[in-house]
Parts: structure tokens; C-alpha cells; sequence
């Protein structure tokens, strides 16, 4: 049977890697994330959630501060701080999942398959792992910056158990040829966060056949759009512009941005291409996508900005961001 599995753990911190191994399954593990750093402006040098409590005392409150981290240059974040007037273990740090928990989820496949086919055992059979968990927030150390996949304080489970952020499976998926069952999505749009396009996936574990583990993948699909924003004369991504009239698309973009080593890549006016390292000058958060409303050159099914408004997509190169591995 199949588990896929992709766990959101940052910091490199040693050789040793933590794996979760099930019996019977199919396990993957995401082993790489970024993350990007955007420069906010704050009114307090706050560097923890701890800070936050130490200086507002007793009114301090649960919400988002702007955290300064020492660790990057003092680079600004977004940072939820829950707990603030917990004397047990203090504030915790979270990142709050702009794109909400409908695209924030994991889930292990309910029902068992057969062994001899990519179907459904009859009767049914309920796996006893089986569930959904969709996540609001996700806990962050930010002394290492470790994303903490186990952390379900903002989460909603259905289900026999929570399943941990970034995780999907199946005891369904007999063999190579059956498509997974089980399904994860991460979307991290609006936060300092992205998930690499050249991110190593690895299987741990066993099919029911006994098939190797190397007749099989994940069906891993990267969408790195983070959003439509506002463009003027002074372009909001700086960097080389190339125009296409008859072949431009998403796709082709972000190829020329990251080829010339750009953090992201934005289409506008149906068939321009914008370079740049910092999306963020003319506010960080998306305005509503009716304003990329014109169908790119190469691609009429798809939306490739607008007059004045760009398609902002992350190319996976950076140059203000940090790369850590599972321990």
C-alpha cells in the first residue's frame, strides 16, 4: 500500500535526518524549503514573540507583529504570536496561511484497496489512519526557522487522526501503477515562505506487492504564483524585460527569470516579462486577481497580468533566502 508523505521540518542543524517510516506504505519526504525574506516596515525593534510580552506587559495580545530576524540582517516578517499571556511555556510563533485552510491541507485516504488492483476493497474496509487536517497557521522556531509540520493548534481534523502539515497517503495504492489516493496541498501564497522547484522527494517503505519502491513517484505538481499586484513606471520588478506577442506564458517567464538567476518572474499586459528580486514595492499583499485579467499570448486559457498590473510568479532562485534540510 501507498503513504506519500512531505514534511515541513527547516534547519539544517546536523547529519543526522529524521524519517517516518510506516509499515506497508509508500513514504516521500519533501527534504527542501525556502524561505524568503521581504523587508517590512515595524514600529519596535521586536526580535521574538518574547520580546512582544517583555515590552507590552500585561495588554500584550495575540496577532501579528512584525519580528525582526537577527539572524538575516534584521530582515522584517509577519509573525503571529499566540499565547501572550501564557505563563506555562510562554508565546509561540506561528505564520498564518494567507490562502486559507481549504489550500492548506493533508489527508491520508479513508478507504483500503485491494491487492490485486487499483481499487477499492469491497466492502469497505476504513483505513485506520485515514483523515484530513487543514491548517490556518503553521508554528514556526524562529531561532533556526523550523517549520513545525506537528503543530495542529490552528488546524481542523476529520478523521481518525491530525495529520501532520505537508502529508498525504493511502493504504489503497497496491502497486506502481495505481495513482496515489492520497492528497496534500501547500500554499503559502502571501507568506515569506516557498517551496522550491528543485526540492528532493524521497520513498520510504513498501508497496502490498512487494513491488521496488523505484517503480513508483509522486505526482508533485509546483505552482509558484504568488499573486496580481500593482505596477507603475517605476517597475515593480526592475530587473530585464522581454516581450512576446505570440508564445508568452507563465512558464516561459519564470524559465528567463530563473535562467538569469532572478528570485521571481511577473507577466503583464498579456505578453511582457519582468525580472526582479523584490515584489514588495508597492505593498506586499495581492490586490484582487479581476485586475490580471488578460489572456497571455502563448496561452489564451491563462492570465497573464494586466495595464498596470502584474502576474507575479517565484522562480526558485534566490538571493535573499535560505535553504535547509531535514536533520
Amino acid at each position: 500500500m501507498i503513504i506519500i508523505s512531505n514534511m515541513i521540518v527547516m534547519y539544517f542543524q546536523g547529519s543526522r535526518r529524521r524519517k517516518n517510516k510506516i509499515e506497508d506504505s509508500l513514504v516521500l519526504t519533501l527534504l527542501c524549503l525556502c524561505l524568503s525574506l521581504h523587508l517590512v516596515t515595524g514600529f519596535k525593534d521586536y526580535h521574538s514573540c518574547d520580546d512582544v510580552k517583555k515590552d507590552l506587559g500585561s495588554s500584550a495580545k495575540d496577532g501579528e507583529y512584525v519580528i525582526y530576524l537577527s539572524s538575516m540582517n534584521n530582515v522584517g516578517i509577519s509573525v503571529y504570536c499566540y499565547g501572550m499571556q501564557s505563563g506555562d511555556i510562554g508565546p509561540q510563533s506561528f505564520i498564518s496561511l494567507r490562502a486559507g485552510r481549504s489550500s492548506n491541507f493533508a489527508s491520508y485516504y479513508q478507504n483500503v484497496g485491494v491487492i490485486n488492483a487499483c481499487a477499492d476493497a469491497y466492502p469497505r474496509q476504513i483505513y485506520n489512519a485515514g483523515g484530513r487536517t487543514e491548517f490556518l497557521k503553521i508554528g514556526i522556531d524562529l531561532v533556526g526557522l523550523d517549520v513545525n509540520p506537528g503543530e495542529f493548534t490552528f488546524s481542523n481534523s476529520s478523521g481518525a487522526r491530525q495529520i501532520r502539515y505537508g502529508s498525504a497517503g493511502d493504504k489503497w495504492s497496491s502497486k506502481a501503477s495505481c495513482f496515489p489516493e492520497g492528497k496534500f496541498q501547500i500554499d503559502l501564497t502571501g507568506t515569506p515562505f516557498t517551496v522550491t522547484n528543485d526540492a528532493i522527494w524521497q520513498w520510504t517503505g513498501l508497496y502490498a506487492t512487494g513491488q521496488n519502491l523505484t517503480a513508483g513517484k509522486a505526482n508533485i505538481n509546483y505552482n509558484t504564483y504568488i499573486g496580481c499586484f500593482v505596477d507603475k513606471v517605476d517597475r515593480v520588478l526592475p530587473g530585464p524585460r522581454t516581450d512576446d506577442l505570440k508564445n508568452q506564458t507563465s512558464v516561459n517567464c519564470i524559465k528567463l527569470c530563473r535562467s538569469r538567476n532572478y528570485a521571481y518572474a511577473g507577466t503583464e499586459y498579456g505578453q511582457s516579462c519582468h525580472c526582479g528580486n523584490d515584489y514588495t514595492k508597492y505593498g506586499i499583499n495581492p490586490v484582487a486577481e479581476s485586475h490580471c485579467n488578460m489572456p497571455c499570448t502563448g496561452n489564451n486559457q491563462e492570465k497573464c497580468g494586466g495595464v498596470w498590473y502584474i502576474s507575479v510568479y517565484s522562480t526558485g532562485k534566490y538571493s535573499h533566502f535560505i535553504c535547509h534540510k531535514y536533520f
